[in-house]
């Protein structure tokens, strides 16, 4: 993950619960489950 070597604090989401558990594993950030309908991000 490009930006935490670059020392940002990054935190992601996800609507999938295996995904996120996955994630959490993998890349060893902070994942949260939510859809992405229901969180505050807009495009």
């Amino acid at each position: 993950m490009d930006f935490k070597s670059r020392g940002y604090q990054v935190d992601a989401i996800d609507d999938s619960a295996e995904l996120v558990v996955k994630a959490r594993e993998l890349i060893g950030i902070n994942v949260k489950q939510l859809s992405f309908s229901a969180s505050q991000i807009r495009p």
